[in-house]
């Protein structure tokens, strides 16, 4: 199994079976993401690159749209995944406050794979405007997230949403 990473032309993520989507945000200013010796930083700039994510009940994903023609995907899992299994999965969440971007969602994402260009722990700061509900959302799917990966329980509270910048 290769890391979980995809590029497609398709501009709606494609989602499993039995998946449920919990948050949708079409819109974030900017992500970055630490996986020394790797650093990345990735800005929106509308009609060239532009980022969103979708909260599912089994993972994050992580989008991004380039020209608005092709899409660019990163995940990271919920609970516990078999040994060996080349996937990112959630460690820690977090929220912070950058000096230049403002507020942020933090993962800090575990994968018992080594690459060469990346170590096994990894940090992603997604920027947007209220991470609080998000982290919140997320901090109760890890909880309700069984070891064996199956699909977790919809956060008490949490309604399907989304999320839209003006256009």
């Amino acid at each position: 199994m290769k890391t979980e990473s995809s590029v497609s032309f398709h501009l709606l993520p494609r989602l499993l079976a039995g998946e449920r989507v919990i948050h949708c945000q079409s819109w974030l200013w900017a992500a970055s993401g630490k996986s020394l010796p790797s650093y990345r930083v990735s800005v929106s700039l509308p009609l060239l690159q532009e980022m969103g994510f979708c909260l599912t009940d089994r993972r994050l994903l992580l989008t991004c749209w380039l020209f608005r023609l092709v899409r660019f995907d990163w995940v990271a899992w919920f609970g516990g995944k078999e040994d060996g299994a080349d996937r990112d999965s959630i460690k820690e969440i977090s929220v912070g406050r950058s000096p230049v971007l403002g507020r942020y969602l933090q993962l800090v994402t575990y994968n018992p794979v080594k690459h060469w260009w990346r170590s096994c722990e990894g940090r992603i700061r997604l920027f947007m405007e209220n991470p609080e509900p998000l982290c919140r959302w997320l901090t109760a799917a890890l909880r309700a997230a069984p070891p064996g990966g199956e699909p977790a329980a919809v956060p008490t509270g949490a309604a399907v949403t989304e999320v839209n910048r003006p256009r």
